[in-house]
Parts: C-alpha cells; sequence; structure tokens
C-alpha cells in the first residue's frame, strides 16, 4: 500500500504589522520610570506558596489553610474552651484593657510646618 502525501508549497505576503507580533506578556509603552517595559508581575498570577508572597493566612487563599484557621483573625480569645462540655467559657481577667490618658484641660494645637511665616504663630 502506498501512501502520497502532497505537499502543496504556497506563497503568502507576510504583515509587518505589530498585532500578529504580541508578546507573551503584558507591555505597556507608558510604564512607571524609565526603561520599565517587560513582564509585568499581577498580584493575582502569585501563588501563597512561592517566595512567601502572601502570608498563610491570607484571606485570598482562606480554602487551602488548616481547618482550624478557618476562623482566625488574630486577637487573643477572652476565655477557654471547656474540654469536658465543649462550650466557650468567657474570663473577666483576659479581657483587654484599654489604658487612655486623660487630656482634659490639655490644649492641642494643630500642626504647623516650619515653611511658613513665624506670623502664623503668634
Amino acid at each position: 500500500m502506498l501512501a502520497s502525501v502532497v505537499l502543496v508549497s504556497t506563497r503568502g505576503v507576510r504583515s509587518l504589522n505589530p498585532h500578529y507580533f504580541r508578546p507573551p506578556w503584558p507591555i505597556f509603552s507608558k510604564a512607571k520610570g524609565w526603561r520599565k517595559r517587560g513582564p509585568t508581575i499581577h498580584e493575582r498570577h502569585q501563588l501563597p506558596g512561592q517566595d512567601r508572597e502572601f502570608p498563610e493566612l491570607s484571606p485570598k487563599f482562606k480554602k487551602e489553610n488548616p481547618k482550624e484557621l478557618h476562623h482566625y483573625t488574630g486577637t487573643q480569645p477572652v476565655g477557654f474552651v471547656d474540654p469536658i462540655t465543649g462550650e466557650f467559657v468567657h474570663v473577666e481577667e483576659m479581657y483587654p484593657e484599654l489604658v487612655v490618658p486623660d487630656l482634659r484641660g490639655f490644649r492641642l494645637r494643630p500642626y504647623v510646618s516650619y515653611r511658613t511665616d513665624f506670623e502664623i504663630e503668634k
């Protein structure tokens, strides 16, 4: 059995329009700074494990975190979970206290730059 492959050579016209020669990355002619052409790095293309671009507990990648960290907020709890009943027990000593100075009788002045005239400060 003899298979014949017919090769038809055609001659086409190649266009030098830059639309047909697009680079594989976005290039912006008006980029930030001088000579800043080339591949741009977008935040959505980066993964959490590569070079630690994002922390492990980033809300962007919450599904890939362990289950015990799904509702982690970074704040200290104000109690503990009772191992027998499984209920959360509030402890008064664990509540945070805000210590704020008393500013009554204290005259707050607005910030004035040193480049202004001295007449304003009088």
